[in-house]
């Protein structure tokens, strides 16, 4: 048991910040209070009665949105399946659907499918997931970074309910900062300056993934040098190369 713990703690260690410090529970998960709130009415459905209605997570990256879809998958009683439209076919979809459709016939047992940049499957593919949205086969979950009003087809759309995720404000970034460096073994201070934290938080546009990313930069840089004073903003910028704007297409 011993060798199996030490294994398991070395392989957290050599796993990204972004990955290692996914939240395990609801209880862990930081920011979009408006959704993950206990008395509100979709956590309360969901672990009252075991009901979830089709959802469609929509937000710019590093919000939480696929790892809110891992935990209703883990707080729900149900198959988990999750995929990336990028890498699914129709055919796949249309496996997975009669797949939950035996599922739910055979053994009772409800199936959850979370599909991750949903607004990448074609009118085709989104067409195969209808009936068995309909006849309550499977739980659909989606995420998209894309207006869905304009990437979904309007009849799948209209059986989803649209989840509006922000990006993570300052108090938020800060904090996930923090466990950063906690999970790390590092105090903040000993690696940048009050003003270098903030300027890294601003960096991260309300993005937990690239915050995390640059925290690690930030970790593996103060490891290998060893420099005996925090870095300021002026030299975290250096590290971590010019902040870019985000924009889409439109």
């Amino acid at each position: 048991m011993d060798l199996f713990n030490q294994t398991e703690i070395q392989s957290s260690a050599s796993l990204p910040l972004s990955e290692s410090l996914r939240p395990k529970s609801l209880a862990e998960f930081v920011g979009q209070g408006k959704i993950i709130g206990e008395n509100l009415p979709l956590i309360k459905n969901l672990r009252e009665k075991n009901f979830l209605p089709n959802l469609l997570l929509w937000g710019p990256p590093g919000t939480g949105k696929t790892t809110f879809a891992r935990l209703l998958g883990g707080e729900l009683k149900a198959q988990f399946v999750s995929c990336n439209a990028i890498d699914t076919g129709a055919k796949d979809l249309r496996e997975m659907g009669v797949r939950a459709h035996d599922r739910r016939l055979i053994s009772q047992e409800k199936t959850l499918l979370f599909i991750d940049e949903i607004h990448r499957l074609n009118k085709s593919q989104q067409d195969v997931l209808l009936p068995f949205t309909e006849k309550g086969d499977l739980i659909l979950v989606g995420a998209t970074t894309e207006n869905p009003s304009y990437e979904m087809n309007s009849a799948l759309l209209s059986r989803m309910r649209v989840l509006i995720f922000e990006p993570h404000s300052t108090g938020d970034l800060r904090l996930i900062l923090n466990r950063a460096f906690q999970a790390r073994e590092v105090e903040p201070s000993r690696a940048l300056t009050p003003e270098a934290i903030d300027t890294l938080i601003s960096h991260s546009s309300g993005d937990a993934r690239r915050l995390l990313n640059s925290v690690e930069v930030v970790l593996q840089n103060f490891l290998v040098s060893e420099f005996s004073s925090p870095m300021d903003p002026e030299a975290l910028v250096q590290l971590l190369g010019d902040s870019r704007l985000r924009y889409d297409k439109n």
